[in-house]
């Protein structure tokens, strides 16, 4: 397996607009867009007062601000 060098790593991880793991990463990380999703992972199909129900100490606001998809919920 060829290494890349020092240099060759520093230009692939420093355009991170380009890097769809990293807009992956960017746009889940946080607490409650994890919980959010395992919610959804375990319920399919949500809808927003019961996501706010499984999560209870989430405000309406928080949710609304970080509900991933909220078009399915």
């Amino acid at each position: 397996m060829n290494r890349l060098t020092l240099k060759e790593n520093l230009e692939k991880f420093t355009h991170t607009e380009n890097c769809p793991i990293r807009n992956v990463i960017a746009r889940f990380s946080g607490k409650w867009s994890i919980l959010i999703l395992c919610v959804l992972a375990e319920n399919g199909r949500t809808r927003f007062n019961e996501i706010g129900k499984a999560i209870p100490d989430i405000s309406p606001k928080v949710l609304s601000d970080k509900t991933p998809f909220p078009n399915i919920c």
